[in-house]
């Protein structure tokens, strides 16, 4: 459900089906109230096994939204979502397994660790080494448009999400996360040949992802203690955004900045890098540059710049060094400066009788590329660090 289907909901019913398994969906729409109202349902249902044995993807997925016109020139939407989706499949395998046992193939037994007894010995159980892909997300979504006059429009949207996933093979680490956010952004069609587009951005994105190691105590009598772990993130983002659009006979121009304020909050407590929590207030500013000749209806040719930008991810936020005073390992926020790219495009694009054509050439630079080392320093200390190489 998004706003373009509100604006004419459709009633459908699809299913397919093929050897390996089935997708079904439905959709039901409609408005009412000589079209001040519009509602939009639907659901979907998959089931597919892969290639491999016991492996598979279901999913289940269901929206809906409401649509409101409160005036000729208001309109208020309403959307939600659900999407539950779990799977089963293998990582790496070798080509020789893949001859010897085709499609039957299927991962050795492991021993896994889920707990430990009175005395301090492991609880484990033992399972086949798959992967699983399992997450469920909720989303709602509350968008205002308003036409304030013939030549400027003003659009709000707030969202909030919810959920969870995990993507490895061990059924205990489960990453939560939740988000919320509201866009602002007015369009102004200052001239009949230009406009004008000023928006504002802020965003809050979170996850947290928490388990236990188990630390050896005795090797002789093979007793452990817990050591819980955790990880914690927050990456908030403030950004003001323009662009500029001329268009003047078969050309067309524009010009865009983006200014924003990228705050990484992190509490991490890590087996082998430490612990330690901290905020890094990341600025940066992107460009974009453009210009294009519309040689008749379906044809276009075009030459683009674009100066974008790259912050750290979760892992390459922090680095892990040794601890002053000898003690072990701390975690602090990286002093890698982000990573920056300057990016030229030229390009062809049309629509032909029979086919369409679809031309591209581009070159990327960047000289300050980041990434995440694992390095011994001068005094034979283990580090992981981020760090600018080719700066």
């Amino acid at each position: 459900t998004n706003l373009r289907s509100m604006e004419d909901p459709k009633n459908t019913a699809t299913v397919e089906w093929n050897s390996k398994g089935y997708r079904t969906s439905a959709n039901l729409g409609g408005t009412f109230a000589d079209n001040r109202f519009a509602y939009d349902f639907s659901a979907s249902h998959l089931e597919r096994d892969l290639y491999f044995r016991d492996t598979f993807r279901d999913s289940n997925y269901f929206s809906g939204g409401l649509r409101w016109n409160l005036t000729d020139k208001q309109t208020l939407v309403f959307r939600a979502s659900r999407l539950e989706e779990d799977s089963q499949f293998v990582g790496n395998v070798s080509i020789d397994k893949v001859k010897a046992e085709g499609e039957d193939y299927r991962p050795d037994y492991k021993d896994i660790t889920v707990g430990l007894d009175a005395e301090g010995h492991k609880i484990t159980k033992r399972v086949r080494d798959y992967l699983n892909g399992d997450r469920r997300l909720d989303t709602i979504n509350v968008s205002y448009l308003n036409d304030l006059k013939d030549d400027f429009r003003l659009t709000l949207d707030a969202f909030y999400n919810n959920g969870y996933f995990s993507g490895v093979d061990d059924e205990n680490k489960v990453m939560d996360h939740d988000g919320h956010g509201i866009k602002a952004k007015a369009d102004w069609a200052y001239s009949d040949m230009a406009s004008l587009l000023i928006g504002a951005d802020y965003t809050v994105q979170k996850a947290s992802l928490a388990y236990d190691n188990y630390k050896l105590v005795s090797y002789k009598d093979k007793t452990y203690k817990r050591q819980p772990l955790h990880y914690n993130y927050e990456k908030d983002i403030y950004a003001l955004y323009l662009l500029n659009t001329v268009k003047w006979s078969d050309f067309e121009f524009t010009q865009g900045a983006r200014r924003e304020l990228t705050q990484w909050k992190f509490d991490k407590n890590d087996s082998t890098e430490g612990e330690g929590s901290g905020t890094s207030d990341r600025w940066n500013w992107a460009f974009e540059l453009s210009a294009a000749w519309n040689y008749r209806d379906t044809g276009r040719l075009y030459v683009r710049y674009e100066r974008g930008y790259t912050v750290p991810d979760g892992l390459q936020i922090t680095d892990s060094v040794p601890a002053p005073d000898g003690s072990g390992k701390i975690m602090s926020a990286t002093k890698a400066d982000d990573e920056e790219f300057d990016l030229y495009e030229i390009g062809l694009r049309d629509q032909l009788p029979f086919t369409s054509v679809s031309i591209t050439g581009w070159m990327s630079n960047t000289d300050n590329q980041m990434n995440r080392f694992l390095y011994i320093d001068d005094n034979w200390a283990l580090n992981r660090q981020t760090l600018n190489y080719l700066k």
